[in-house]
């Protein structure tokens, strides 16, 4: 994993089914659905891969980057410096890593993701 560069990403759908079937029809993507609740891990035919889930709240449909960092904290610390904004508590991945969402300038979220340490 590289510092900075994508690492993930959530297609963010009201209906996850038809989001599904319209990815795989006309780009050819291939889905496999985990134990996480309503969550689907989406392979494209270049990186970055990602899920597919309904929006949490009032989280509203798209798409929401995942950025990779060697750490949250250092991380957390920089985007308040630079003016963003932390959304979220960290989150854990079980077998992954953990991330958090925040806003930067302008209004976009992303998430920060450190991955679990081999």
């Amino acid at each position: 994993m590289t510092s900075g560069g994508y690492i993930h990403a959530d297609l963010v759908s009201t209906d996850p089914k038809a989001t599904r079937a319209f990815y795989e029809t006309v780009f050819g993507w291939k889905f496999r659905t985990i134990p996480f609740a309503g969550y689907s891990l989406w392979e494209a035919t270049a990186p970055p891969n990602g899920g597919l889930r309904k929006p949490e709240r009032d989280e509203r449909p798209g798409m929401l980057g995942y950025v990779a960092v060697d750490s949250l904290d250092d991380a957390r610390q920089r985007i308040r410096d630079a003016g963003g904004t932390i959304l979220t508590e960290d989150r854990g991945v079980p077998g992954f890593g953990r991330f958090f969402l925040f806003q930067a300038p302008g209004g976009i979220v992303q998430g920060a993701f450190e991955e679990k340490a081999a």
